[in-house]
């Protein structure tokens, strides 16, 4: 659990996020899967409406799916009131409906075994031995005589104290459960916790550095003893034993020298170097082991623009110049998340007009196809759905425009509007080719989006 909440903290503080961290905070970690998976269900597939009942005379919400229209509905009178499906009543916690009508995480719905407990102590404390009885004494049954360690010199807290300096590394490794959407960290966040533990170990306390350097040892057990990997080869004449690698493991490695990853990123880093060279057109040396070859740079080589595919360069497109004008400009790659993130938060952050025109649902898009995911486009308008107040991308609506190849506005996906989910798609670029993003946003008065009705739209609930 402590992985899991390290986990939420470094993502996108959403509505969702900050619930989950709520849950993982006080519950086990069976039941925080079983709630995290009631709470996608119920982000995703339901759909809650609240209506005036004349017979009852008096509000009630009813919880309906989105994605089937003949599955039964569930009524409640008021937020308080719990469900009784039977998935809520087999563990009894929170189901996806309960979580839908709460909005949200609420402790008081679970019992005292859901929640998570930092130790089990056992205790003889309040025990009374049993008297023997005539069965007992005819079989020979004697009751063994239990010395309790609860005294006053030696404290269980003082004992696990103890525990931390003689446990093996092999002990202290927590067992991670796989899959059930539980994560461990990912590399830029241990890469962060690594470097903060280098640069401040001088100045810690001599515990601090005993503690850190008893992880540091486990972390090279973990990383260099592999039993998979290796066997034990007794050797019965003097009595000793080494560990081999594996058949397995010694024709999966190399069969040159193995180089440190410094000496590899060099290489990387200079055949680079020697291709950008080329590439420019000039000629260059190019120094071997045993001899020098002279290449000439290919300078008949076909300038391509990556934004509009002309021959120029793209730090001279005229299209994307033209763009910039009245838009800033984001450029997505996978080299580069800080235009991701940056882009996300503006897509979060901006204030959005109150007077502002928001489109009804049946013309904004729920889904677009997979070849625009990798189109630019521009962003003209940001409008907040109706009746939702939660501040986060998928709780607005996206007036953009999707860009061909040649930099032109595509008439068939030009002045749409999207949800926030496909917005969240389209932020998240995943190819190292970089894809352009223009914000209008920027402009008190933006661009005024006419939807085009030339073709069927249908829109699909987040």
């Amino acid at each position: 659990m402590r992985v899991e909440i390290g986990r939420l903290k470094n993502e996108p503080q959403t509505w969702m996020v900050q619930d989950l961290l709520k849950a993982a905070a006080v519950l086990c970690l069976p039941i925080y899967e079983r709630y995290k998976r009631a709470a996608e269900r119920a982000l995703n597939d339901l759909i809650i409406d609240e209506t005036f009942d004349e017979h009852l005379t008096q509000h009630i919400y009813v919880i309906r799916s989105a994605r089937y229209d003949d599955a039964p509905s569930r009524i409640f009178k008021s937020k308080s009131e719990r469900c009784v499906c039977n998935d809520r009543l087999r563990e009894l916690d929170m189901c996806a409906h309960e979580i839908k009508v709460r909005g949200g995480f609420e402790s008081s719905y679970f019992i005292d075994r859901h929640f998570r407990r930092e130790r089990v102590r056992g205790s003889l404390v309040g025990w009374n031995e049993s008297e023997n009885d005539f069965i007992e004494g005819l079989i020979g049954f004697e009751y063994e005589e239990i010395e309790s360690d609860r005294t006053t010199g030696h404290t269980m807290e003082s004992r696990e104290n103890k525990d931390i300096i003689h446990k093996s590394s092999a002990s202290m490794l927590p067992t991670m459960k796989q899959g059930c959407g539980v994560k461990p960290l990912g590399k830029k966040q241990i890469s962060n916790i690594l470097s903060a533990v280098i640069g401040g170990y001088n100045s810690f306390s001599g515990e601090q550095q005993f503690q850190i350097s008893n992880l540091v040892l486990q972390l090279q057990d973990l990383l260099t003893v592999d039993k998979s990997q290796s066997e034990t080869i007794p050797n019965t004449i003097n009595e000793f034993s080494i560990d081999v690698p594996t058949i397995m493991a010694r024709s999966t490695q190399r069969k040159t020298r193995a180089k440190p990853m410094h000496e590899i990123q060099a290489n990387v880093a200079s055949k680079k170097i020697r291709k950008s060279i080329q590439a420019l057109g000039l000629s260059q040396d190019v120094s071997g082991a045993t001899h020098t070859v002279q290449v000439n740079g290919n300078s008949s080589r076909n300038i391509h623009c990556s934004f509009c595919n002309q021959s120029h360069l793209v730090t001279n497109c005229p299209s994307r110049q033209g763009l910039k004008l009245n838009a800033y400009e984001y450029c997505l790659t996978t080299s580069n998340q800080q235009d991701m993130d940056n882009l996300r938060d503006r897509m979060k952050n901006k204030n959005v007009r109150k007077k502002g025109d928001t489109p009804p649902l049946h013309l904004v898009y729920g889904t677009i196809p997979p070849y625009l995911q990798t189109r630019n486009f521009v962003v003209h308008q940001i409008s907040l759905m109706e009746g939702d107040t939660h501040d986060s991308i998928e709780s607005r609506l996206f007036g953009i425009t999707f860009l061909l190849m040649d930099g032109s506005d595509d008439v068939n996906w030009k002045n749409i509007w999207v949800t926030g989910k496909v917005m969240n798609m389209l932020i998240t670029h995943k190819n190292k080719i970089k894809k352009y993003v223009f914000d209008e946003t920027i402009n008190d008065q933006p661009r005024t989006i006419v939807q085009n009705t030339n073709f069927e739209i249908s829109f699909a609930s987040m």
